[in-house]
């Protein structure tokens, strides 16, 4: 969380004064595409987004297990 409440002392946020500018807030400054940050409407369909993994992860094969990787230099076939 960002600290950009106003500092009578200093006359700015605490933010501003160590950066230089203006804190940027909201989901436009996270890594959401724009797309679903559009049509997001409430908390939960914010969760469900950050927990949906994205639709070309289900066009990808499952990872295979290593069994089928050599272990020893006679288990390789001759050249």
């Amino acid at each position: 969380m960002k600290n950009a409440s106003y500092h009578t002392g200093i006359k700015r946020t605490p933010y501003t004064a160590m950066f230089g500018t203006a804190p940027k807030v909201g989901l436009t400054s996270s890594s959401i595409p724009v797309e679903i940050i559009e049509r997001l409407e409430t908390e939960d369909d914010l969760c469900k987004a950050l927990t949906v993994p994205p639709n070309s992860a289900d066009d990808m094969p499952p990872p295979q297990p290593d069994d089928h990787l050599p272990v020893s230099q006679s288990d390789l076939p001759p050249p």
